[in-house]
């Protein structure tokens, strides 16, 4: 075998390397911009997924400070209720107590009489 026809072996061998490395180097950059639009994709979804939770959490808040509002609004309401029982419990006591004196007031008179 010549000189020029083992040169001529190398580089056929050296262009089938070049070819397979290309080949390969052009499936990796495809790899590669697959793996980019995936890591794209997954960015946007964690976003948006970020966005609705700040949503929920911001509706969240606003329902407890509505919840906390009413709770306040109800404690105020219970208290009325109470101090109008209280009154109406003393007005009661007080009316039964002036019944139970006018009751042994005619009892007595009722007694005199009688006797």
């Amino acid at each position: 075998m010549s000189e020029i026809d083992y040169l001529k072996c190398k580089l056929e061998d050296s262009e089938k390397a070049f070819d397979k490395l290309h080949k390969r180097y052009i499936e990796l950059l495809k790899q590669q911009g697959a793996l980019e639009q995936e890591n794209a994709n997954l960015v946007g979804d964690k976003i948006r997924s970020l966005e609705e939770f700040e949503k929920c959490t911001d509706k969240l808040k606003k329902t407890i400070l509505n919840l906390r509002e009413d709770n306040g609004q109800l404690r105020q309401i219970l208290k009325d209720i109470v101090l109008a029982t209280d009154e109406t419990y003393t007005k009661n006591t007080s009316m039964f107590k002036v019944t139970v004196v006018l009751d042994n007031e005619k009892y007595r008179e009722i007694r005199r009489c009688i006797e």
